[in-house]
């Protein structure tokens, strides 16, 4: 890709917007050098002559000549700087107020250097349109900025390595190469030579769906990752979902009292457990009501059961599960697990549950109802609850997944695979049309290109920069 060199100049914060020890302004563009000679300048307020890669320490003035901070400034010129073109940073004290100010002061210049306030993404946008990197991997930094668990950051850093480009490029060299050969078959007609063997271009094509299916398991474990396992509790008013929703978060999250109804919207907080993210959501009461606020909170609990991974149907001894069972879980494919609660109060032959033996506990639970008991209130039977959890993890997670896959990427993936399918069906038949095979081959690398970004329309990056934090 050639590299492009825009005639404006763009500036923003690139650390947090808050208040912190250090704070990081940056330009990019082809007058980002002699827009900081403008303002940065020695202790004697002479103008430095920036070296490249070198901090400099310095000071800031205002456009009357005023002192505005102490900092440093470190010019990087293109094209080995992060966009391509050259780029300057100025490391300041850490106050919103003092970088705003810092930022309208470098805007009020003369119109002459074109000094504008980037746009969402827009020094990633700028690095990949200068070639810098593919567009998995500018995918890849904004992944890593908002990754939320261990797991999920170094599925990230995968792809600014490079791995999910290189199977993608893999896959793409692969099939060109098989598309060549079936070209030549109806490029030169009259030598009357099949250029390909069609057990052999089958045998590649099963290998390149077999790579790409790899990818699409590959997503399910990405969105675990980026949205985190949703966990439902739900059950009738009074039977502690609140106090379980507080246990497994440790902390007084949701508000428990004995009044019946108290949940009326749904209350969340989330968690990592062995390294994935579970957000846990405390759900309104499920009963007979004519409130109308009590209604609303019920029908958003049926919505949640429907979103949700994993519902636990929370209830009590001796408590028969409502009728609405039915209703809720009917095509729902969530992990249901019912968790009898209060075990540090319910009776069972006379004794309390939560004491009874190993033995004696496995009796209970022949006669109950229930995947698991708990006591919300003094924590027992939680580890076995987590450990269901875990369990849920082993089954739908692929901890030997490599890379990182985002809906944009899955969605060319599966439409690739849909081609793949009809490419392996073309060469079972006799009397395929070569064109129409070499047309679905090409289809299928121009769905691969989009993903790394070889091909690209402006609406798609527009769509995928817009995501990006705008010192990014």
């Amino acid at each position: 890709m050639q590299e492009r060199y825009y005639p404006d100049n763009i500036i923003a914060i690139a650390t947090a917007e808050q208040n912190g020890a250090i704070g990081i302004i940056r330009l990019s563009g082809i007058r980002v050098k002699d827009i900081l000679g403008c303002l940065f300048v020695d202790k004697k307020g002479q103008k430095k002559d920036l070296k490249p890669w070198y901090m400099h320490f310095g000071r800031l003035v205002g456009s009357c000549g005023e002192l505005v901070d102490h900092c440093l400034a470190l010019y990087m010129p293109g094209p080995k700087s992060y966009t391509g073109e050259d780029v300057c940073e100025l490391h300041c004290h850490g106050n919103l107020v003092l970088l705003k100010k810092i930022i309208r002061e470098i805007l009020s210049l003369e119109p002459k250097w074109e000094v504008r306030v980037a746009a969402p993404g827009e020094f990633t946008k700028r690095a990949y349109l200068n070639g810098k990197m593919d567009l998995t991997k500018a995918e890849a930094i904004h992944e890593l900025i908002t990754s939320e668990s261990e797991a999920a950051f170094k599925l990230s850093l995968s792809n600014m390595d490079g791995r999910l480009n290189q199977i993608i490029d893999d896959i793409r060299i692969d099939l060109t190469e098989a598309l060549s050969l079936v070209e030549a078959s109806f490029e030169f007609p009259e030598e009357d030579i099949q250029t390909y063997d069609a057990q052999e271009l089958m045998a590649k094509q099963g290998d390149i769906t077999d790579r790409l299916r790899s990818l699409e398991v590959a997503f399910q474990t990405s969105k675990l990752y980026d949205k985190g396992v949703s966990v439902a509790i739900i059950g009738e008013p009074n039977v502690g979902k609140s106090s379980l929703l507080n246990a497994l978060l440790v902390e007084e999250r949701a508000i428990v009292t004995d009044v019946p109804g108290t949940t009326r919207d749904v209350v969340e907080g989330s968690r990592l457990i062995d390294g994935l993210r579970f957000v846990f959501r405390d759900t309104a009461g499920l009963r007979e009501s004519q409130d109308a606020i009590e209604k609303t909170g019920m029908e958003k609990t049926v919505q949640w059961v429907e979103k949700s991974d994993i519902v636990f149907w929370v209830y009590e001894m001796g408590q028969e599960l409502p009728s609405q069972e039915k209703v809720i879980f009917r095509n729902n494919s969530a992990k249901i697990i019912k968790v009898l609660n209060k075990a540090d109060k319910a009776l069972w032959q006379g004794q309390v549950v939560s004491d009874l033996t190993f033995e004696e506990l496995k009796k209970v639970k022949q006669q109950g109802n229930y995947n698991v008991l708990i006591s919300a209130k003094t924590g027992f039977g939680l580890d076995v609850l987590q450990a269901e959890l875990k369990e849920w993890t082993d089954k739908h997670l692929n901890k030997s997944n490599s890379v990182h896959v985002n809906e944009r990427q899955y969605k060319k993936i599966m439409a690739a695979l849909s081609l793949s399918d009809d490419i392996k069906n073309m060469l079972t038949e006799q009397s395929v049309s070569e064109e129409l095979l070499a047309t679905s081959m090409r289809e299928m690398i121009a769905h691969l290109e989009e993903i790394t970004g070889l091909i690209s329309s402006e609406d798609v990056l527009t769509e995928i920069f817009s995501k990006f934090c705008i010192g990014k």
